[in-house]
């Protein structure tokens, strides 16, 4: 089962990444990191590995072996490459159909493709469409190649991401209706739920929307 191979994660270092790694514990875990030295003092079921997923080299040999990949790559407005996020899963695809790896998990965001103007007022009026417009003009593209893909895939798109646990249950859903606002998650909710999807197999090929506080 993909469970009792090695999880890669693609993003390892960044909040949401490291989420996940405690979150898949004691899984095995394989730790895609262009820094490795970030995950120092890691926990004996995490492998570290060091690399650029923008570099096909590097990305290969990390895909090989394991059951699943999660890309939870976030990127800094004019600080990370261009189309870092749709160039890197193209990479990220060839390698795992190389490897004959099919499940693969992107965390992508509200705003993307079809849950655009779905967030709060201000992220859709005041944040997207300025310092976000051209990452979430990526993630618009990386979602393309995503489901024009034949991998077993899920699209995760959490809600704002918030540092407080609501309290509230977790939602999903797979279509978005006019009207409908997507509220806020804490990066640890949004790890345990993916989780659940690598656990379960769930949701293939599904692009899901998921949140727990009102917006």
């Amino acid at each position: 089962m993909a469970s009792q191979l090695p999880l890669l994660i693609l993003g390892s270092t960044g909040a949401l990444g490291r989420a996940l790694i405690e979150a898949a514990s004691p899984r095995p875990i394989r730790a895609f990191a262009r820094h490795p030295e970030a995950l120092a003092g890691h926990a004996d079921n995490v492998e570290v590995v060091q690399g650029d997923a923008l570099d096909p080299s590097t990305l290969r040999p990390a895909v090989s072996g394991v059951g699943a990949v999660v890309s939870t790559l976030g990127s800094r407005p004019g600080r990370s490459p261009s189309g870092l996020f749709s160039r890197s899963t193209r990479l990220l695809l060839e390698a795992m159909a190389a490897e004959g790896v099919s499940r693969l998990i992107v965390v992508t965001g509200i705003g993307a493709g079809d849950s655009r103007g779905h967030g709060p007022f201000w992220y859709d009026h005041l944040v997207k469409p300025t310092v976000l417009r051209e990452i979430y003009a990526d993630k618009d593209r990386q979602e393309g190649i995503v489901a024009a893909s034949t991998a077993d895939w899920t699209i995760v798109r959490p809600g704002i991401l918030t540092s407080r646990p609501s309290g509230a249950p977790l939602r999903t859903v797979t279509t978005l209706h006019r009207g409908d606002r997507i509220g806020g998650i804490t990066r640890e909710e949004v790890a345990r739920y993916i989780v659940t999807l690598i656990d379960s197999n769930a949701h293939v090929r599904d692009t899901i929307t998921v949140w727990t506080s009102r917006h």
